[in-house]
């Protein structure tokens, strides 16, 4: 155990398990939030309340907010590996060692992964803009 503290192992393997329990803390709150949601309604159901329809072009796909939603993702994907970067550049300022930096290697997958969305986002939005400019044109000529 107290080799991997003098190799430098251990900040990417604390790195791994963080994100591993970040992304646990998130599936169990989703978990319990669906689970509350569904407690809420069957005890609506059970007091005799009438309960709204569900809307469904909730469910339905709407081009501008997928649009949107991968604009979003693509900005925070961007920033993680911004910050990844910098927190570990950083890192290896205060300890001294040059060996923390190849870790900010880790930082290009989700600024990568990021500036694709954005570049597929920006094809997306010339898409819908050429498909409402050929249905301005369609409405037009009737």
């Amino acid at each position: 155990m107290g080799q991997m503290f003098e190799n430098g192992l251990i900040v990417p393997v604390a790195a791994f398990f963080m994100a591993l329990g970040i992304i646990l803390i998130v599936n169990i709150t989703n978990y319990h939030l669906r689970k509350l949601q569904s407690r809420e309604r069957l005890a609506a159901i059970e007091k005799g309340v009438l309960l709204p329809e569900s809307d469904p072009s909730e469910y339905t796909s709407n081009p501008r907010r997928t649009a949107a939603r991968t604009r979003l993702t693509a900005i925070i994907l961007i920033a993680v590996g911004i910050g990844t970067a910098l927190a570990f550049a950083i890192l290896a300022l205060v300890v001294r060692q040059r060996d923390v930096l190849a870790v900010t290697a880790f930082a290009v997958i989700p600024l990568a992964i990021g500036i694709g969305m954005l570049f597929d986002y920006r094809l997306q939005s010339r898409a819908l803009e050429s498909m409402q400019s050929e249905s301005n044109l369609s409405r037009l000529s009737s």
